[in-house]
């Protein structure tokens, strides 16, 4: 080998135990692996956090509950195992309903905190145990939650990691 061969990395995170697919939204438009409800789901290549690629999540709910995008990864070792997930999200200062993130097993949902709605990428994670009878692992970017209709309010997610356990290292500020 040379001895002036050189590596730059820039922001690397290697997570062993991924379980969710095509996590950075590069792959197919809509991207493929995810599931959308009452909203659109498209590629977004302009408002970007990381790589070439993020996912835009457009409302198109006519009645009330939520709506968004999701992908399922259940397996029937997961159940009463913990599962935390993460994903830099943004919600522009124009949206008027709540976005989350959220974890449903099948028989109970969790939701992060509210994405604040200032146009700036937010790092949010959260955690769940999962039910010993669970019956999904779904993982959600949640465009509303429990709202009224609505059709143009957007969350945008990018990098999104699913893991077995209750830790994700600390990522580079914005």
């Amino acid at each position: 080998s040379d001895s002036d061969d050189v590596l730059y990395l820039d922001s690397a995170v290697l997570v062993s135990n991924l379980l969710i697919t095509n996590a950075d939204f590069e792959i197919g438009d809509p991207p493929e692996g995810w599931d959308t409800f009452d909203s659109k789901i498209e590629q977004e290549s302009i408002i970007v956090k990381a790589g070439k690629r993020a996912m835009k999540i457009t409302a198109n709910k006519t009645i009330f509950g939520d709506a968004g995008a999701s992908q399922n990864v259940f397996k029937p070792e997961y159940r009463g195992r913990t599962v935390t997930f993460g994903a830099w999200v943004m919600a522009p200062s124009t949206n008027d309903k709540m976005q989350t993130l959220g974890i449903w097993d099948g028989v109970s949902v969790i939701y992060s905190p509210p994405i604040p709605h200032d146009g700036k990428w937010h790092w949010m994670t959260i955690t769940q145990m999962l039910d010993e009878k669970a019956t999904e692992l779904r993982v959600y970017g949640y465009v509303l939650t429990a709202s009224n209709p609505d059709k143009d309010d957007v969350l945008y997610m990018d990098s999104a990691v699913l893991i077995l356990g209750d830790y994700l290292p600390a990522l580079p500020k914005e």
